[in-house]
C-alpha cells in the first residue's frame, strides 16, 4: 500500500528521532501555522547537529524574520555562505533569491556584506543548472553592482554586471537575466555610454519579457531626452502603453520635466512638475524622491530663482550619491 506523508514522517521519527528532513518539514508546517518561535526552536536544534543543512538555515531565517530581523539575517547569511553552484543534485536546497535580497536590503553599504557578495560571485557560482540558482546569482550580482554604484564606483559596477551577463551565456540554464541587462543599461546611460546602452535596450525590446520592455522604453526615453532627440516625446508616449507601476509613472513624469527644462519651455516644465514631490513621497523610494527634488530645482532655475534651486539640489545630493 502507499504510505502517506504524515505516516512516512512518523516512521522516520521512530527510526531516527533527530531526523533533519522530518524536523525541517515539521518546522515549515509550524511557520504556516503562525508558530515561528516553535519552528525556530526545532531548526536551531537541526543546525546545531548539522551546520551544513541549507534548508534549515533558510527556514530558520524565515521563522525569525517576523520578530528579529538581525537574527534572521544571521541565519540567512550562514545559508548564503554554504550555497554553492552547481547544486550537488537536482532539487538540492539552496538559499532563495528572496533571502539574498532581504540580506542586501538589511546589510546595505556594510563592507563585510559587500565582500560576501564579491566572494560568492567569484567562488560559489561556477554554473547554474536551473531557475533557482539563476535567480540567486543574478540577484547577488545586481546588488553587488548597486553597492559599488552607490559609492561612486560606477565603472566597477558596470564591470560586475557585464561579467554576470557573459557568464550567463555559459551557464547550463541559459536564461537571460533581464533585470541585470536593464541595470547595466541604466549604468551606461549614467556613464555617457549611450550607444552601448541603446544596444542593450534594443535587445530587450526585441527579445525581453513584457515587463522588461516597459522599463526599456523608459531607458530609451532617458537617452533620447539627454541627446535632445526630436522623438523623445514619442518614446515617452509609447512607454505609457505598457503596464506602468507607480515608480515607473513617476520616472516617466520626471523625464517629461527634464525634457521641458532642457528645451527651456518654462510653462511646460512647470506643468509637468506640478505635484511631483507629493507623488514621489507616495512612491516612497529615496532615490526617486531625490530626483523629484532635482526636478523642482531645475524648474526653479528657469525663471531665475537660483537660491531656491541651490537649496533643493543640496537636499537631493545625499540620496542620489553620484
Amino acid at each position: 500500500r502507499r504510505v502517506d506523508p504524515d505516516e512516512r514522517d512518523a516512521l522516520r521519527r521512530d527510526l531516527g528521532p533527530d531526523d533533519a528532513v522530518v524536523a525541517v518539514r515539521r518546522a515549515r508546517t509550524l511557520v504556516h501555522q503562525a508558530r515561528p518561535a516553535d519552528a525556530a526552536a526545532l531548526l536551531e536544534a537541526v543546525v546545531r547537529r548539522d551546520p551544513g543543512d541549507l534548508a534549515a538555515w533558510q527556514l530558520l531565517g524565515d521563522a525569525r524574520a517576523a520578530r528579529d530581523r538581525v537574527a534572521a539575517q544571521q541565519a540567512w547569511l550562514r545559508g548564503f555562505r554554504r550555497t554553492h553552484f552547481p547544486l550537488p543534485w537536482p532539487g538540492a536546497p539552496c538559499l532563495s533569491a528572496d533571502a539574498v535580497q532581504a540580506l542586501a536590503h538589511g546589510l546595505q553599504d556594510d563592507p563585510p556584506w559587500d565582500r560576501e557578495l564579491e566572494r560568492f560571485l567569484a567562488e560559489q557560482g561556477a554554473d547554474v543548472t536551473d531557475a533557482r540558482p539563476h535567480h540567486v546569482v543574478a540577484t547577488a550580482g545586481r546588488f553587488r553592482a548597486r553597492g559599488l554604484a552607490r559609492r561612486g564606483r560606477r565603472r566597477a559596477a558596470r564591470d560586475v554586471l557585464a561579467t554576470l551577463l557573459q557568464r550567463a551565456h555559459q551557464w547550463t540554464h541559459k536564461v537571460v537575466p533581464w533585470d541585470a541587462v536593464l541595470e547595466l543599461a541604466h549604468l551606461e546611460v549614467g556613464l555617457g555610454l549611450h550607444d552601448d546602452a541603446e544596444q542593450l535596450i534594443r535587445r530587450v525590446l526585441k527579445q525581453g519579457p513584457d515587463e522588461a520592455r516597459v522599463e526599456a522604453h523608459l531607458v530609451l526615453a532617458e537617452i533620447a531626452v539627454m541627446r535632445q532627440e526630436p522623438w523623445a516625446e514619442d518614446i515617452l508616449d509609447e512607454a505609457a502603453l505598457g503596464p506602468l507601476d507607480d515608480p515607473r509613472r513617476l520616472q516617466r513624469a520626471l523625464l517629461r520635466v527634464e525634457r521641458a527644462v532642457r528645451q527651456q519651455r518654462r510653462p511646460d516644465a512647470q506643468k509637468a512638475a506640478e505635484g511631483i514631490d507629493k507623488r514621489a513621497r507616495r512612491v516612497g523610494l529615496p532615490r526617486l524622491e531625490a530626483l523629484a527634488t532635482v526636478a523642482r530645482a531645475d524648474v526653479a532655475r528657469l525663471p531665475g530663482r537660483p537660491d531656491a534651486a541651490l537649496e533643493w539640489y543640496r537636499q537631493a545630493a545625499p540620496a542620489i550619491g553620484e
